[in-house]
């Protein structure tokens, strides 16, 4: 169609990503596009992932802040891995 523009980023580009996935910078680096910084996920999974990080640059890790921090994202629930420390 002529007059039509459409921005095709490069890290989608490269994962040939489908507009039901998101694509995940692992270092967080969004200039960084190299495929082994890339991953596909889900959209749920993508903020999780981002959510997950704010919380571990938190400086007080209290559970009430941590708590409070998720409640502003909207995430009500984390599955969490069982402890492997005896």
């Amino acid at each position: 169609m002529r007059g039509c523009k459409r921005t095709v980023f490069m890290h989608r580009q490269l994962m040939n990503a489908g507009p039901e996935l998101e694509v995940h910078h692992k270092n967080h680096n969004s200039l960084d596009n190299r495929r082994s910084n890339l991953i596909l996920s889900t959209p749920s999974d993508h903020a999780l992932a981002h959510a997950l990080d704010r919380i571990s640059r938190l400086n007080d890790h209290d559970q009430a802040s941590v708590t409070s921090f998720l409640a502003r994202c909207g995430i009500t629930a984390l599955c969490r891995r069982p402890s492997t420390t005896s």
